[in-house]
């Protein structure tokens, strides 16, 4: 899966972030469009879809997806969690202008491979969209990031991976997507500055501003991780 990846990074870069579509005035040529997002909700079949951008700066883009109302779900925790979620954004590296080619589902249930186990395939490549480098080709797969993601992660199931095993499987991706990469010394430190923090910035860039249900959770953790003995009661 490292060398497939690997493969996204001979792409050129983009200016802007948004999806990629082909320009309905030119067939054949593809551009930036708005970027389409939906707002998951567990109780929701039909999420909402909405319709932003396409932005210049990643900047923009975490302003737009940042405005957290306080409250709303009734514990100190949610009204923390629209102070806190803009300080964790300001954690993500700086904007350096560059954008690259993201999978929207870069998870198991979209890689398709044969009986040894060699990847065959990628599913699911609709709303395509450009991104910062740390959440693009660089990234973990999704199904190795799993304890990022408190809501859905269950480490006392059978099915789940531990911890542990999660950073052993991370160890593993990041040292395969390094020698993938080592031909070209640009890419080389994309990898050194991204990928083996790239867990911790989609927990942030992707889950917790776009996912409701997962936000309070998310900022839980990492504030949790800075001060371990923070008490679950906190007045902001």
């Amino acid at each position: 899966m490292a060398k497939t990846m690997a493969q996204l990074a001979t792409l050129p870069s983009f200016d802007n972030i948004g999806c990629i579509q082909e320009d309905p005035g030119t067939p054949g040529k593809y551009i930036v469009s708005p970027v389409y997002h939906r707002d998951v909700m567990v109780e929701k079949e039909d999420p909402k879809v909405e319709a932003t951008g396409p932005f210049d700066t990643a900047a923009e883009y975490l302003a737009m997806h940042t405005n957290v109302p306080d409250g709303g779900w009734g514990t100190s925790w949610t009204m923390a969690t629209g102070r806190l979620l803009p300080v964790l954004v300001t954690y993500l590296p700086q904007d350096d202008g560059r954008f690259v080619l993201e999978l929207p589902g870069f998870d198991s249930s979209n890689i398709l491979v044969d009986a040894s186990g060699r990847v065959t395939g990628i599913t699911d490549c609709d709303l395509a969209q450009t991104v910062p480098p740390y959440v693009g080709y660089a990234r973990y797969p999704g199904w190795i990031t799993r304890d990022w993601d408190p809501v859905w992660y269950r480490p006392d199931s059978e099915h789940e991976d531990s911890r542990m095993e999660l950073n052993a499987y991370r160890d593993y991706y990041a040292t395969e997507l390094e020698r993938a990469l080592v031909r070209r010394d640009d890419l080389v430190c994309a990898f050194v500055k991204h990928t083996r923090r790239s867990h911790r910035y989609e927990a942030i860039f992707w889950i917790a501003l776009h996912s409701k249900p997962s936000r309070t959770e998310i900022v839980r953790k990492f504030l949790q991780l800075a001060l371990p003995n923070l008490k679950t009661r906190i007045i902001i």
